[in-house]
Protein backbone atom coordinates (compact mmCIF):
# COMPACT_ATOMS: atom_id res chain seq x y z
CA UNK A 1 0.00 0.00 0.00
CA UNK A 2 0.91 3.38 -0.98
CA UNK A 3 -0.34 6.34 0.53
CA UNK A 4 0.19 10.42 -0.03
CA UNK A 5 -2.23 12.31 2.44
CA UNK A 6 -4.71 9.75 3.17
CA UNK A 7 -5.82 10.56 6.69
CA UNK A 8 -9.58 10.68 6.03
CA UNK A 9 -9.78 6.75 4.88
CA UNK A 10 -6.62 5.33 5.39
CA UNK A 11 -7.62 4.24 9.02
CA UNK A 12 -11.12 2.05 7.80
CA UNK A 13 -8.73 0.42 4.93
CA UNK A 14 -5.93 -0.60 6.79
CA UNK A 15 -8.32 -1.78 9.67
CA UNK A 16 -10.25 -4.19 6.86
CA UNK A 17 -7.14 -5.78 5.83
CA UNK A 18 -6.05 -6.59 9.83
CA UNK A 19 -9.57 -8.14 10.31
CA UNK A 20 -8.65 -10.53 7.03
CA UNK A 21 -9.76 -14.68 7.62
CA UNK A 22 -6.24 -15.20 5.95
CA UNK A 23 -3.86 -13.35 8.95
CA UNK A 24 -0.86 -14.72 7.65
CA UNK A 25 1.05 -11.43 6.23
CA UNK A 26 2.62 -8.69 6.61
CA UNK A 27 1.77 -5.44 5.45
CA UNK A 28 3.78 -3.03 4.08
CA UNK A 29 2.84 0.55 3.67
CA UNK A 30 5.03 3.20 2.17
CA UNK A 31 4.02 6.91 3.21
CA UNK A 32 4.72 8.94 0.20
CA UNK A 33 5.82 12.56 2.11
CA UNK A 34 2.39 12.64 3.54
CA UNK A 35 1.83 16.43 5.26
CA UNK A 36 -1.35 16.15 6.94
CA UNK A 37 -1.55 13.67 9.98
CA UNK A 38 -1.10 10.36 7.72
CA UNK A 39 2.21 9.65 9.45
CA UNK A 40 0.85 9.63 13.16
CA UNK A 41 -1.87 7.55 12.44
CA UNK A 42 0.42 4.83 10.61
CA UNK A 43 2.67 4.98 13.82
CA UNK A 44 -0.30 4.86 16.02
CA UNK A 45 -1.52 1.16 13.94
CA UNK A 46 1.88 0.04 13.96
CA UNK A 47 2.16 -0.09 17.54
CA UNK A 48 -0.71 -1.95 18.00
CA UNK A 49 -0.24 -4.49 14.94
CA UNK A 50 3.23 -5.78 14.55
CA UNK A 51 2.12 -6.87 10.77
CA UNK A 52 2.58 -3.41 9.48
CA UNK A 53 5.74 -2.67 7.91
CA UNK A 54 5.97 1.38 7.64
CA UNK A 55 8.23 3.01 4.84
CA UNK A 56 8.88 6.78 4.63
CA UNK A 57 10.08 8.96 1.26
CA UNK A 58 11.86 11.91 2.14
CA UNK A 59 10.24 13.52 -0.50
CA UNK A 60 6.78 12.73 -2.65
CA UNK A 61 7.96 10.22 -5.28
CA UNK A 62 4.57 9.29 -6.77
CA UNK A 63 2.36 6.03 -6.66
CA UNK A 64 4.43 3.79 -8.83
CA UNK A 65 7.87 4.77 -7.48
CA UNK A 66 6.35 4.46 -3.53
CA UNK A 67 5.30 0.86 -4.82
CA UNK A 68 8.41 -0.42 -6.39
CA UNK A 69 9.90 0.37 -2.57
CA UNK A 70 7.43 -1.62 -1.20
CA UNK A 71 7.38 -4.01 -3.53
CA UNK A 72 11.34 -4.07 -2.69
CA UNK A 73 11.32 -5.26 1.15
CA UNK A 74 8.19 -7.78 0.63
CA UNK A 75 9.36 -11.45 1.28
CA UNK A 76 6.56 -13.37 0.68
CA UNK A 77 6.25 -15.51 -2.66
CA UNK A 78 2.86 -13.58 -3.25
CA UNK A 79 1.88 -9.97 -3.14
CA UNK A 80 -1.44 -8.45 -2.49
CA UNK A 81 -1.98 -4.62 -3.96
CA UNK A 82 -4.45 -2.36 -1.67
CA UNK A 83 -5.01 1.66 -2.10
CA UNK A 84 -5.90 3.51 0.88
CA UNK A 85 -9.17 4.89 0.50
CA UNK A 86 -10.55 1.49 -0.44
CA UNK A 87 -12.12 -1.02 1.66
CA UNK A 88 -11.17 -4.90 1.16
CA UNK A 89 -14.18 -8.25 1.84
CA UNK A 90 -12.54 -9.86 5.06
CA UNK A 91 -12.02 -12.61 2.83
CA UNK A 92 -10.38 -10.71 0.10
CA UNK A 93 -6.58 -12.31 0.84
CA UNK A 94 -8.12 -16.09 1.77
CA UNK A 95 -9.68 -16.48 -1.73
CA UNK A 96 -6.97 -15.09 -3.64
CA UNK A 97 -4.05 -17.11 -1.70
CA UNK A 98 -6.43 -20.49 -2.39
CA UNK A 99 -6.30 -19.52 -5.72
CA UNK A 100 -3.07 -18.89 -6.55
CA UNK A 101 -1.69 -21.56 -4.81
CA UNK A 102 -4.08 -24.21 -6.62
CA UNK A 103 -3.19 -22.47 -10.16
CA UNK A 104 0.73 -21.29 -10.20
CA UNK A 105 0.30 -21.27 -13.54
CA UNK A 106 -1.40 -17.77 -12.81
CA UNK A 107 0.72 -15.22 -12.52
CA UNK A 108 -2.00 -12.04 -11.63
CA UNK A 109 -4.82 -12.67 -10.30
CA UNK A 110 -7.83 -9.59 -9.58
CA UNK A 111 -11.46 -9.27 -9.06
CA UNK A 112 -15.01 -7.63 -8.74
CA UNK A 113 -15.08 -4.48 -7.07
CA UNK A 114 -18.29 -2.80 -5.53
CA UNK A 115 -18.22 1.39 -5.93
CA UNK A 116 -18.92 3.33 -2.68
CA UNK A 117 -19.06 6.71 -2.29
CA UNK A 118 -16.87 9.30 -0.03
CA UNK A 119 -19.07 7.96 3.42
CA UNK A 120 -19.06 4.58 2.47
CA UNK A 121 -22.69 4.06 1.09
CA UNK A 122 -22.81 1.29 -1.81
CA UNK A 123 -23.63 2.46 -5.35
CA UNK A 124 -25.15 -0.39 -6.82
CA UNK A 125 -25.37 1.04 -9.94
CA UNK A 126 -21.08 0.78 -10.39
CA UNK A 127 -20.56 -2.86 -10.41
CA UNK A 128 -17.74 -3.89 -12.05
CA UNK A 129 -16.79 -7.51 -13.46
CA UNK A 130 -13.99 -7.97 -15.78
CA UNK A 131 -13.33 -11.15 -18.00
CA UNK A 132 -12.65 -13.90 -16.34
CA UNK A 133 -11.75 -16.17 -18.63
CA UNK A 134 -7.63 -15.90 -19.31
CA UNK A 135 -7.60 -16.01 -23.24
CA UNK A 136 -10.64 -13.35 -23.25
CA UNK A 137 -8.56 -10.89 -20.78
CA UNK A 138 -5.27 -11.29 -22.36
CA UNK A 139 -6.81 -10.35 -25.67
CA UNK A 140 -8.57 -7.19 -24.63
CA UNK A 141 -5.65 -6.56 -22.16
CA UNK A 142 -4.81 -4.64 -25.87
CA UNK A 143 -7.70 -2.23 -25.63
CA UNK A 144 -7.83 -1.09 -22.17
CA UNK A 145 -7.04 -2.40 -18.70
CA UNK A 146 -9.11 -4.95 -17.41
CA UNK A 147 -8.20 -5.56 -13.89
CA UNK A 148 -8.86 -3.00 -10.68
CA UNK A 149 -5.59 -2.24 -9.40
CA UNK A 150 -6.64 -2.26 -5.61
CA UNK A 151 -7.86 -6.30 -6.08
CA UNK A 152 -4.77 -7.76 -7.57
CA UNK A 153 -2.52 -10.40 -6.51
CA UNK A 154 0.17 -11.41 -8.04
CA UNK A 155 3.83 -13.44 -8.10
CA UNK A 156 6.37 -10.82 -7.19
CA UNK A 157 9.33 -12.73 -8.85
CA UNK A 158 7.32 -11.99 -11.96
CA UNK A 159 7.31 -8.24 -11.66
CA UNK A 160 10.66 -7.72 -10.88
CA UNK A 161 11.52 -9.32 -13.82
CA UNK A 162 10.05 -7.00 -16.21
CA UNK A 163 11.83 -3.80 -13.71
CA UNK A 164 8.76 -3.57 -11.55
CA UNK A 165 6.27 -0.06 -12.12
CA UNK A 166 7.75 2.24 -14.96
CA UNK A 167 8.51 5.18 -12.35
CA UNK A 168 9.80 7.55 -14.83
CA UNK A 169 7.10 7.36 -17.26
CA UNK A 170 4.31 6.46 -15.33
CA UNK A 171 4.83 8.38 -12.09
CA UNK A 172 1.42 8.95 -11.32
CA UNK A 173 -1.01 6.50 -13.85
CA UNK A 174 -1.59 3.75 -15.27
CA UNK A 175 1.15 2.52 -13.90
CA UNK A 176 -0.90 -0.88 -13.46
CA UNK A 177 -2.11 -1.05 -17.02
CA UNK A 178 2.00 -0.89 -18.25
CA UNK A 179 2.93 -3.10 -16.22
CA UNK A 180 0.31 -5.73 -17.24
CA UNK A 181 1.28 -4.45 -21.02
CA UNK A 182 4.92 -5.61 -20.14
CA UNK A 183 3.61 -8.97 -18.50
CA UNK A 184 1.22 -10.15 -21.41
CA UNK A 185 3.51 -12.34 -22.63
CA UNK A 186 5.11 -13.88 -19.83
CA UNK A 187 1.92 -15.31 -17.68
CA UNK A 188 -1.53 -16.00 -17.37
CA UNK A 189 -3.99 -13.18 -16.14
CA UNK A 190 -7.25 -14.53 -14.19
CA UNK A 191 -10.04 -12.69 -12.46
CA UNK A 192 -12.25 -13.86 -9.93
CA UNK A 193 -15.89 -12.96 -10.19
CA UNK A 194 -16.31 -12.16 -6.54
CA UNK A 195 -16.57 -9.02 -5.44
CA UNK A 196 -13.37 -8.90 -3.02
CA UNK A 197 -13.09 -5.16 -2.67
CA UNK A 198 -14.85 -1.48 -2.57
CA UNK A 199 -13.59 1.14 -4.58
CA UNK A 200 -14.23 4.71 -3.24
CA UNK A 201 -15.14 7.44 -5.38
CA UNK A 202 -14.36 10.90 -4.37
CA UNK A 203 -12.85 14.00 -5.98
CA UNK A 204 -9.55 13.19 -4.70
CA UNK A 205 -9.06 9.68 -5.92
CA UNK A 206 -6.83 8.44 -9.13
CA UNK A 207 -10.40 7.16 -10.64
CA UNK A 208 -11.84 10.65 -10.35
CA UNK A 209 -8.52 12.46 -11.66
CA UNK A 210 -6.37 10.15 -13.58
CA UNK A 211 -8.12 10.90 -17.06
CA UNK A 212 -4.76 13.63 -16.98
CA UNK A 213 -3.24 10.27 -17.90
CA UNK A 214 -5.80 9.04 -20.64
CA UNK A 215 -2.79 9.86 -23.07
CA UNK A 216 -0.77 7.30 -21.47
CA UNK A 217 -2.90 5.15 -20.89
CA UNK A 218 -4.19 5.24 -24.73
CA UNK A 219 -0.40 4.92 -25.67
CA UNK A 220 0.15 1.38 -24.01
CA UNK A 221 -2.97 0.16 -25.61
CA UNK A 222 -0.96 1.35 -28.60
CA UNK A 223 2.19 -0.33 -28.41
CA UNK A 224 0.22 -3.60 -27.93
CA UNK A 225 -1.94 -2.89 -30.37
CA UNK A 226 0.45 -2.20 -33.13
CA UNK A 227 2.49 -5.31 -32.49
CA UNK A 228 -0.35 -7.51 -32.39
CA UNK A 229 -1.83 -5.92 -35.94
CA UNK A 230 1.82 -6.27 -37.29
CA UNK A 231 1.93 -2.12 -37.99
CA UNK A 232 2.51 0.64 -36.37
CA UNK A 233 -0.70 2.49 -35.20
CA UNK A 234 -0.02 6.31 -34.27
CA UNK A 235 -1.29 8.21 -31.56
CA UNK A 236 -4.81 9.11 -32.74
CA UNK A 237 -5.94 5.54 -33.91
CA UNK A 238 -5.20 4.62 -30.57
CA UNK A 239 -7.09 7.09 -28.73
CA UNK A 240 -10.06 6.52 -31.23
CA UNK A 241 -10.49 2.76 -30.96
CA UNK A 242 -9.80 2.83 -27.15
CA UNK A 243 -12.20 5.42 -26.72
CA UNK A 244 -14.93 4.05 -28.79
CA UNK A 245 -14.30 0.11 -27.02
CA UNK A 246 -14.67 1.12 -23.43
CA UNK A 247 -15.50 4.59 -22.58
CA UNK A 248 -18.42 5.98 -23.49
CA UNK A 249 -17.45 9.17 -24.30
CA UNK A 250 -18.68 11.82 -26.97
CA UNK A 251 -16.85 11.27 -30.41
CA UNK A 252 -16.68 13.77 -32.96
CA UNK A 253 -17.65 11.75 -36.62
CA UNK A 254 -13.95 11.18 -38.02
CA UNK A 255 -12.94 9.08 -34.61
CA UNK A 256 -15.95 6.87 -34.73
CA UNK A 257 -15.41 6.03 -38.30
CA UNK A 258 -11.29 5.46 -37.21
CA UNK A 259 -12.54 3.67 -34.28
CA UNK A 260 -15.25 1.56 -36.60
CA UNK A 261 -12.52 0.78 -39.47
CA UNK A 262 -9.42 -0.41 -36.08
CA UNK A 263 -12.35 -2.62 -34.84
CA UNK A 264 -12.94 -4.15 -38.44
CA UNK A 265 -9.10 -4.89 -38.84
CA UNK A 266 -8.89 -6.39 -35.20
CA UNK A 267 -11.71 -8.66 -35.56
CA UNK A 268 -10.01 -9.81 -38.59
CA UNK A 269 -6.81 -10.78 -37.62
CA UNK A 270 -8.89 -11.89 -34.20
CA UNK A 271 -10.57 -14.39 -36.68
CA UNK A 272 -7.36 -16.02 -37.76
CA UNK A 273 -5.58 -16.55 -34.17
CA UNK A 274 -7.98 -16.16 -31.18
CA UNK A 275 -10.15 -19.15 -29.95
CA UNK A 276 -14.13 -19.11 -31.02
CA UNK A 277 -15.06 -17.77 -27.28
CA UNK A 278 -12.77 -15.14 -27.42
CA UNK A 279 -13.89 -13.77 -30.80
CA UNK A 280 -17.95 -13.96 -29.57
CA UNK A 281 -17.13 -11.95 -26.57
CA UNK A 282 -15.35 -9.32 -28.62
CA UNK A 283 -17.97 -9.26 -31.20
CA UNK A 284 -20.16 -8.64 -28.18
CA UNK A 285 -18.85 -6.09 -26.23
CA UNK A 286 -18.31 -4.24 -29.72
CA UNK A 287 -21.41 -4.12 -30.28
CA UNK A 288 -22.47 -2.76 -27.30
CA UNK A 289 -19.84 -0.28 -27.38
CA UNK A 290 -21.44 0.85 -30.70
CA UNK A 291 -24.96 0.53 -29.67
CA UNK A 292 -23.58 2.95 -26.52
CA UNK A 293 -21.87 5.35 -28.74
CA UNK A 294 -25.02 6.28 -30.84
CA UNK A 295 -26.93 7.19 -28.01
CA UNK A 296 -24.68 9.31 -26.91
CA UNK A 297 -24.45 11.12 -30.19
CA UNK A 298 -28.10 10.55 -31.30
CA UNK A 299 -28.89 14.21 -31.20
CA UNK A 300 -25.60 15.86 -31.56
CA UNK A 301 -25.03 13.82 -34.61
CA UNK A 302 -28.02 11.77 -36.24
CA UNK A 303 -25.68 10.60 -39.10
CA UNK A 304 -22.86 8.89 -37.06
CA UNK A 305 -25.46 7.36 -34.38
CA UNK A 306 -27.34 6.18 -37.75
CA UNK A 307 -23.77 4.34 -39.26
CA UNK A 308 -23.12 2.82 -35.33
CA UNK A 309 -26.40 1.69 -35.54
CA UNK A 310 -26.15 -0.28 -39.00
CA UNK A 311 -22.39 -1.46 -38.03
CA UNK A 312 -23.99 -3.33 -35.22
CA UNK A 313 -26.53 -5.03 -37.07
CA UNK A 314 -23.67 -5.67 -39.24
CA UNK A 315 -21.78 -7.26 -36.67
CA UNK A 316 -25.11 -8.65 -34.87
CA UNK A 317 -28.08 -9.14 -37.06
CA UNK A 318 -30.09 -10.48 -34.04
CA UNK A 319 -29.29 -6.80 -32.50
CA UNK A 320 -31.87 -5.18 -34.76
CA UNK A 321 -34.80 -7.29 -32.70
CA UNK A 322 -33.49 -5.88 -29.53
CA UNK A 323 -34.45 -3.09 -27.47
CA UNK A 324 -31.60 -0.58 -27.99
CA UNK A 325 -32.06 -0.33 -31.73
CA UNK A 326 -35.90 0.40 -31.28
CA UNK A 327 -35.05 2.77 -28.81
CA UNK A 328 -32.63 4.67 -31.04
CA UNK A 329 -34.69 4.70 -34.04
CA UNK A 330 -37.72 6.85 -32.20
CA UNK A 331 -35.11 9.65 -31.06
CA UNK A 332 -33.60 9.67 -34.72
CA UNK A 333 -37.27 10.16 -36.33
CA UNK A 334 -39.12 12.14 -33.07
CA UNK A 335 -38.68 15.61 -33.58
CA UNK A 336 -37.19 17.91 -30.77
CA UNK A 337 -40.90 19.42 -30.53
CA UNK A 338 -42.78 16.19 -29.78
CA UNK A 339 -39.83 14.77 -27.47
CA UNK A 340 -40.11 17.92 -25.46
CA UNK A 341 -43.68 17.13 -24.75
CA UNK A 342 -43.28 14.01 -24.07
CA UNK A 343 -40.35 14.91 -21.50
CA UNK A 344 -43.40 17.21 -20.15
CA UNK A 345 -45.61 14.28 -19.93
CA UNK A 346 -43.72 12.59 -18.02
CA UNK A 347 -43.08 15.89 -15.59
CA UNK A 348 -46.61 15.86 -15.48
CA UNK A 349 -47.93 12.23 -15.01
CA UNK A 350 -44.55 10.64 -13.67
CA UNK A 351 -45.29 6.68 -13.46
CA UNK A 352 -48.27 7.01 -15.95
CA UNK A 353 -46.17 7.21 -18.45
CA UNK A 354 -44.93 3.57 -19.86
CA UNK A 355 -41.42 2.18 -18.89
CA UNK A 356 -40.26 1.93 -22.58
CA UNK A 357 -41.76 5.07 -23.43
CA UNK A 358 -39.48 6.89 -20.94
CA UNK A 359 -36.69 4.62 -21.87
CA UNK A 360 -37.07 5.49 -25.76
CA UNK A 361 -37.26 9.26 -25.53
Amino acid sequence: MAVHNGQRYLGEAIESLLHQTFDDFELVIVDDASTDDTPRLLESLARRDRRIVLLRNDRNIGLAGSLNRGLAICRAPLVARADADDVFMPERLEKQVRYMEANTNVGVLGAAVEFIDEEGRSREDKLQHFHTEPAVLRFHTRLGCWFWHTTVMFRPELIRSVGGYDDDRFTHGPEDYDLWARLIDKTTFQNLPEVLAKQRLHSASVTSTWKDGFKLYCSVSQRLLSRYLGRPLNEQEAHDVVTLFGWNRHLPQNSILNGVRLLREIRACARKREARDTLVRFEHQCVSAFLAEAAIVVYADPAASKKLMLEAIRWSPATLFSLPPLALGLRLVIPTALRDVFKRAKQLFGGRVSRYLALTI
